[in-house]
């Protein structure tokens, strides 16, 4: 991968704490109150700082590193979001027929608050 832009990579940073495993494209991040490990240090984070790895040939990666091309979108594909699809009635569109659905709803909803408080309360 000699596309890949390293020059702001980790192991080039002043605090690079090396790699989580020798087999692992994980590092650790040895800068005070930060997140220990950094799950893509090709990359580098805002608090990035030269260190002694800046002095390195442009493509130098360390021992046991798996450079891994990747599309920026962790994890598997997600489904295209859908509509929730419900059973209850469409609210009317005309002004009337709004205000007497409406009644209808609440008076729904606080007759099944009462019956909740009334279970809750061993009734």
């Amino acid at each position: 991968m000699s596309s890949c832009d390293l020059s702001r990579a980790c192991w080039r940073c002043k605090f690079w704490g090396g790699l989580v495993r020798p087999d692992t494209k994980h590092s650790l991040c040895s800068r005070l109150n930060a997140s220990p490990v950094q799950a893509d240090p090709t990359t580098g984070c805002d608090y990035w700082e030269p260190g002694v790895g800046d002095e390195l040939p442009r493509g130098w990666a360390p021992v046991g590193f798996r450079l891994e091309r990747h599309n920026g979108i962790w994890g598997p594909p997600l489904e295209p979001l859908r509509r929730p699809t419900s059973d209850a009635p469409e609210r009317p569109h005309l002004p009337c027929e709004q205000f007497a659905f409406d009644q209808k709803a609440e008076a729904a909803a606080w007759r099944a608050t009462g019956e909740l408080l009334n279970r809750a309360r061993g009734g």
